[in-house]
C-alpha cells in the first residue's frame, strides 16, 4: 500500500474541502444569475409599461364609439408611428462588453374587455387576450405579469410579458402589455458565467497554492520532529527543536527523555563491560603476585611482587577514578558552579606538577602564555618548568575540571614524546576567546585513528611501551570544554626542523578555544 505524508494529506484535504465549497459556490452563484437577471429586467419593463400606459391613454379613448372614426384614426396612427420609430431605431451601446444595436420588445394594448386594439408585431389584432394572466389580473387591478413559451416546453423560447392599467377618471379602459423575450438576455447570462468561471477558476488556482503553502506551513514542526528523531537515533546528541506547538514540544522533550534514558542504560552496559575487561588485567597480575608471595621467598622477590601489587592496584585506582570522572560530567548538562579561573597559575602549576615525570623521560616541557596585546617569557629546560608571568589570562569555569584537561592532555604528549624530545604549552587570547595549544614531537595519530580519538575507551599503543590507557581522558576532556561553551580539536602538524621528503606526522597538537568572561 503506498503511503502518503502528512503534508500531502493535509494538502489533499485542503484541496478537497476547497473544492466543494467552490463547486458549491459556483453552483449558488449560477443558479441566482438567471432569475436575478430576469428580476431586474422584470422591474425595468414594469416602469416602461406604467409609462406607455399614459402615452396610450388617447388610443384607448379614441375607440370609444362617442368620437369620430377620424379622431380615432389620427389617435392611434400617431402612437402607432411613435412605438414603429422606437422599434426601428439603431442603438450604438456596448453594455458590460455585449453590444445592443436595437430594440427587443413588443407592445400591445386591449381594451376594458380584454380585446387587442393595439399590436406592435401585428400578431394578435382583434383577438381576445382577457384569459391571459397579464390581462387578466391587470383588469381586476393586480399586478399583472406572465412567462409564457413560444414553442412549449422550450425554455429558449420563453417571453417575459409585464402589463399595466390604463386609467380614465379612476377607471380601468384598457391594458398596456410589454413583452421582452428571455433570449435577448442570454448574452449577458453568458458573459456572466464567463466571468464567474475565469474568477473561479482564478479563485481555486490561488487557494491551491495558499493550500500548499498552508499544508507545508503546518507540517513544519513534524518534520522537524521526524529529523529531531532520526539524528538520536543515529545517537546524535541534538537539543529538540524549538516548536510552536505545545504538544509536539512536549512530544521533543519526552523523546530527548527516553533518549537519554536509553542511552545511560546502554552507558551503564558498556561502562560494565569495559571495566570488566580492563579491571580483569591488573587483578589477574595481583592475585597472581598474591599466590606466588611466600615467607620462604627472598627478599628481592618478595619486593618484585609486592611492587607489582603495588603498582597494579595503583593502575586499578587510576582507572576507577577516570570512569568516574568521565561519568560525572557526561550527566552534566551544564555547569552548576562557576568561577574566574586563572589559566596562567592553573597551567602552571600543572606544568611543575609533571616536571619531575618529565624529568625521568628527558623530556622538556615549555610554556608561555599571553594576553591580548602583551606576550610572555618562555619557559624552558627538563629541571625548570616554571617562569615569571606578566599577565593574566581569565574565564568564567570549574577549575578542577579545567585542571584535570590540561593535566590529561599533557600527559597524553609526554606519552607519545620521544625520549629528549619537547612539549610545547601556549595560552593566548585570540578575540572573544582563550587558545590553549599542546604540541609534542611524537609520530602523531594515525589516519585512521583521527576521527575516533575523543570516544570512550578508545586508545592507541604508547610508542615506548607499547601499553594502552584507558580511553577515557580525552573523552572526558573533550566533555569537560564543551560544558565551558568551548571546543577542542586534535590534529597532525609536521615541525619546521624536519625535510621536506618526510610527508610523514611529526607531531600532533590539541587546540582548545574557550570564551572569555
Amino acid at each position: 500500500m503506498v503511503s502518503i505524508n502528512l503534508s500531502l494529506r493535509v494538502f489533499l484535504v485542503y484541496f478537497a474541502l476547497i473544492g466543494i465549497a467552490a463547486y458549491w459556490g459556483f453552483s449558488v452563484v449560477s443558479s441566482q444569475v438567471k432569475p436575478t437577471i430576469r428580476q431586474t429586467t422584470e422591474e425595468t419593463l414594469v416602469d416602461m409599461s406604467n409609462l406607455l400606459a399614459e402615452f396610450a391613454l388617447p388610443v384607448v379613448l379614441s375607440s370609444d364609439i362617442e368620437r369620430s372614426d377620424l379622431e380615432s384614426s389620427e389617435q392611434e396612427h400617431s402612437f402607432s408611428q411613435h412605438v414603429d420609430n422606437f422599434l426601428k431605431r439603431r442603438y450604438s451601446a456596448t453594455i458590460f462588453g455585449v453590444k445592443k444595436e436595437d430594440a427587443s420588445i413588443r407592445i400591445y394594448m386591449t381594451d376594458a374587455a380584454g380585446i387587442v386594439i393595439y399590436d406592435s408585431a401585428s400578431l394578435a389584432m382583434g383577438q381576445d387576450y382577457s384569459q391571459w394572466n397579464d390581462v387578466y389580473l391587470t383588469l381586476q387591478g393586480k399586478y399583472g405579469a406572465r412567462s409564457s413559451h413560444k414553442i412549449p416546453g422550450d425554455e429558449s423560447t420563453s417571453v417575459m410579458y409585464v402589463a399595466a392599467p390604463i386609467k380614465h377618471q379612476g377607471a380601468i379602459i384598457g391594458v398596456l402589455t410589454v413583452a421582452k423575450s428571455n433570449q435577448s438576455l442570454r448574452p449577458f447570462l453568458a458573459l456572466i458565467n464567463s466571468k464567474l468561471k475565469y474568477w473561479g477558476g482564478l479563485f481555486l488556482i490561488l487557494s491551491l497554492l495558499a493550500g500548499a503553502i498552508l499544508s507545508y506551513w503546518l507540517t513544519g514542526s513534524i518534520r522537524k520532529l521526524v529529523i529531531y528523531a532520526k539524528q538520536l537515533t543515529k545517537g546524535q546528541d541534538s537539543e529538540p527543536p524549538k516548536l510552536g506547538e505545545s504538544e509536539l514540544a512536549s512530544l521533543a522533550s519526552a523523546m530527548k527523555n527516553m533518549r537519554d534514558k536509553l542511552s545511560g542504560k546502554e552507558y551503564v552496559e558498556e561502562y560494565l563491560l569495559t571495566m570488566t575487561h580492563e579491571m580483569k588485567s591488573p587483578l589477574s597480575a595481583i592475585m597472581g603476585a598474591a599466590e606466588l608471595i611466600d615467607s620462604s621467598m627472598s627478599d628481592k622477590d618478595l619486593q618484585h611482587f609486592s611492587s607489582n601489587i603495588l603498582l597494579e592496584s595503583q593502575r586499578l585506582n587510576g582507572f576507577i577514578q577516570r570512569m568516574l570522572e568521565v561519568a560525572r560530567v557526561e550527566n552534566l548538562s551544564h555547569l552548576e558552579k562557576t568561577q574566574p579561573v586563572d589559566l596562567n597559575r592553573l597551567i602552571t602549576a600543572v606544568v611543575a606538577q609533571k616536571q619531575i615525570e618529565a624529568d625521568s623521560k628527558d623530556l622538556t616541557l615549555l610554556f608561555s602564555c599571553e594576553s591580548e596585546g602583551k606576550s610572555e617569557d618562555k619557559s624552558e629546560g627538563k629541571s625548570e618548568g616554571k617562569s615569571e608571568h606578566k599577565s593574566d589570562v581569565i574565564i568564567a569555569g570549574n577549575e578542577f575540571m579545567l585542571q584535570q584537561v590540561v593535566d590529561n592532555l599533557i600527559a597524553n604528549a609526554m606519552e607519545f614524546s620521544p625520549r629528549q624530545g619537547q612539549v610545547n604549552i601556549r595560552c593566548h587570547s585570540h578575540g572573544d576567546d582563550v587558545l590553549i595549544e599542546v604540541t609534542d614531537e611524537g609520530v602523531g595519530i594515525p589516519d585512521y585513528a583521527l576521527a575516533r580519538v575523543f570516544e570512550r575507551f578508545y586508545s592507541l599503543p604508547r610508542p615506548l611501551s607499547g601499553k594502552r590507557s584507558s580511553g577515557l581522558g580525552l573523552t572526558f576532556s573533550k566533555r569537560a570544554i564543551e560544558l565551558h561553551g568551548g571546543n577542542i580539536t586534535l590534529e597532525n602538524i609536521s615541525l619546521e626542523n624536519i625535510s621536506l621528503e618526510n610527508k610523514e606526522p611529526t607531531g600532533t597538537r590539541v587546540l582548545i578555544s574557550l570564551p572569555k568572561t
